[in-house]
């Protein structure tokens, strides 16, 4: 399912940012490349990269 964050309010576009952001480290964390996490959440490579 993805989530487009235009459609959400400031509390939940808060809230998903916090938890995209858990996500990538949860994932960098376990030593995922960064062209795999692109390709698993969509998000551009410079999104990611931050």
């Amino acid at each position: 399912m993805e989530i487009d964050i235009k459609l959400l309010t400031s509390a939940e576009r808060l809230k998903y940012e916090g938890y995209f952001a858990a996500a990538i480290l949860a994932l960098s964390k376990s030593g995922t490349p960064i062209k795999q996490v692109v390709r698993q959440t969509g998000h551009s490579k410079k999104l990611i990269g931050r």
